[in-house]
């Protein structure tokens, strides 16, 4: 996959925690069990994608953003970033951009 290819991908995966979580907070279901459930994904993964909207917003902005020169972090790596504090989190992110593809 190229770069370009899993930033836009990685996109994609914000927009729908962003889905999930505008359907949870305006009561259209429950829980996020349930959400996955009428998604048609698991609710690991559901809450997977919403563990991705605890990182800084910063963060999320900067990977809306295509970056020549920068390595294109995984969902994995974001993911790991989002269980960190803040100021973690950002360390961890210009650290892992800024390793080779």
């Amino acid at each position: 996959m190229t770069p370009e290819a899993r930033r836009l991908a990685l996109l994609h995966q914000f927009a729908r925690a962003r889905h999930f979580r505008r359907q949870i907070d305006e009561g259209e279901v429950s829980t996020a069990s349930e959400a996955a459930r009428e998604a048609g994904l698991t609710s690991t993964r559901v809450y997977q994608l919403l563990g991705l909207l605890r990182l800084d917003p910063a963060i999320i902005a900067a990977m809306e953003e295509p970056a020549a020169d920068c390595r294109v972090p995984t969902e994995k790596d974001l993911y790991r970033l989002s269980q960190l504090p803040r100021l973690s989190q950002q360390e961890g992110f210009r650290a892992l951009r800024s390793n080779e593809s």
